[in-house]
């Protein structure tokens, strides 16, 4: 998981935990202690993280661009909500 966490940020600019450890003051970097973080991470921001376990895990939806049309999209999300 530490190699996906680090590598997302240059995939895609940032991820939701890069922002998470910044909002904290711990930069995710190599050297960051995964094991150690996370549970901090889970107390600071478990209002968030109940929030984001609370929504639906799969959306249908039309597209609307020419190219696409009437084909349907899904999203699937899952957050484990174990963090009491």
């Amino acid at each position: 998981m530490a190699d996906y966490a680090i590598n997302a940020k240059s995939w895609w600019g940032s991820s939701l935990l890069h922002e998470m450890c910044e909002e904290m003051g711990e930069p995710l970097t190599r050297e960051t202690d995964m094991d150690a973080l996370l549970p901090r991470v889970r107390k600071h921001f478990r209002e968030e993280i109940n929030f984001l376990g609370s929504l639906p895990t799969i959306l249908e939806t039309q597209i609307k661009r020419p190219a696409c049309k009437g084909r349907k999209a899904y999203l699937h999300l899952n957050f484990e909500n174990n963090y009491s």
